[in-house]
């Protein structure tokens, strides 16, 4: 039984089509983190291809096991200008811009 030529035509066309189709969000994963490097998809991205996020930004006074520690004189917390610190393996939720020349981290996701 030979193969079906409209099957094949198909295929090809699809997979053309996913190609050509942005995407809208990647998943990546932390594979240095200082400098920061990232594997988004078999492709290593490196610090300066990476733009964090303004809600990304971390607490100054930060507990590591329990996480933003309150201030003695205020409830709202102080925000550091620095980038936030991640760690080796921590899955990251990215968004491709410039032809998918750098990505913008929207979020750490945990519990995948």
């Amino acid at each position: 039984m030979q193969d079906d030529p409209y099957a094949a035509i198909t295929n090809i066309m699809r997979d053309s089509a996913k190609e050509a189709i942005p995407a809208g969000h990647r998943i990546g994963k932390v594979i240095t983190a200082a400098p920061l490097t990232v594997d988004v998809n078999g492709a290593i991205q490196e610090q300066g291809a990476l733009v964090f996020a303004l809600p990304l930004q971390v607490p100054v006074n930060v507990d590591k096991n329990t996480g933003p520690v309150e201030q003695q004189h205020s409830h709202a917390a102080r925000i550091s200008r620095e980038a936030p610190v991640f760690e080796r393996g921590d899955i990251l939720y990215l968004e491709p811009i410039e032809d998918e020349q750098r990505y913008i981290i929207w979020a750490r996701l945990v519990g995948l």
